[in-house]
């Protein structure tokens, strides 16, 4: 179905001390077979800092001939900050968020746009993703309408913000991201958008490439985590006390948790949250096993 109303598609992609990556983000984006794109790039590193220098020369020439516009932090804020100044900055009547590593692929903003056209009832749209690790890549797929916050929660809805086209009135309604979240922020604006809207999914092949590197995710501060979760749970309580699956949304999220303290050699932390994870359900033998594996690979890995 051909796109009547061509209407404008706000990409905003914001980007913190990984400039290298930046370029591949803005190529396929300018690649999509749905022409009318506005790009706008959130520079979040803090006005001067080595990393604003780099990543302002790496896309000089897409700024120059007007294919971008870039926005400069004055100094470093925090993702969902970066998100809403570009949310703030943009006109589209659809709004993509593009994390920095990740890339579109050709006909992703066409299909998804096209699909939104038809179901008026939703308020935005998922797709399924490749992610490519460094020598494999696995298909995660979305494959879900309606309410997902349940799934999304418990790791039974496999998408990222990345993959979601948003319709712009659902987002401004939502006053953008919570600011105050500097991790979990796509969960908790998940958690708001689903008390109102609908999302729907393409069902179909991959349309966005997650690459996952040891730089994919940002910490100098892993046991900073613990309090970042704990604080996405307290203020999102009540919520979590309504939803059937509340125990296995706490025991998924503590193991994500858990993992992560263990990736970065907290060993004896995160083997405690590894048993808080486990306190909300009897675990099933494969995941218990699988969690095992992480905490294994993780310690032989420091030994070497």
């Amino acid at each position: 179905m051909k796109n009547k109303k061509n209407d404008l598609v706000s990409v905003i992609i914001p980007t913190f001390s990984r400039p290298y990556n930046l370029e591949r983000a803005i190529k396929s984006t300018l690649s999509q077979t749905y022409k009318n794109i506005e790009i706008i790039i959130v520079d979040d590193n803090g006005i001067g800092s080595k990393y604003q220098i780099e990543t302002e020369k790496a896309i000089r020439n897409y700024i120059k001939k007007g294919e971008v516009k870039y926005i400069k932090h004055d100094i470093n804020k925090n993702g969902a900050t970066a998100r809403n100044t570009g949310l703030k900055a943009s006109k589209g009547i659809y709004v993509n968020f593009l994390d920095d590593d990740d890339e579109f692929l050709p006909d992703k903003i066409k299909n998804q746009v096209d699909l939104l056209e038809k179901n008026i009832k939703y308020a935005a749209c998922c797709c399924d993703s490749i992610i490519q690790y460094h020598h494999h890549q696995d298909i995660v797929k979305c494959q879900q309408n309606g309410n997902l916050i349940e799934a999304i929660l418990s790791g039974n809805a496999h998408f990222n913000t990345s993959s979601v086209l948003f319709r712009r009135n659902a987002l401004e309604e939502l006053n953008g991201f919570d600011e105050s979240f500097r991790r979990h922020q796509d969960w908790e604006l998940y958690i708001r958008f689903f008390r109102k809207y609908l999302m729907i999914s393409t069902f179909q092949m991959p349309l966005l490439i997650k690459h996952v590197t040891t730089t994919s995710v940002i910490t100098n501060e892993p046991l900073k985590q613990i309090e970042y979760l704990e604080f996405f749970l307290n203020k999102y309580k009540m919520d979590f006390e309504t939803y059937q699956k509340k125990n296995a949304i706490y025991q998924y999220l503590y193991l994500n948790l858990a993992n992560s303290l263990v990736y970065y050699g907290k060993y004896r932390i995160g083997l405690e949250y590894l048993k808080k994870a486990y306190s909300f359900q009897n675990p099933k033998i494969k995941n218990l096993i699988e969690n095992v594996v992480v905490f294994l690979k993780s310690f032989i890995r420091k030994l070497l």
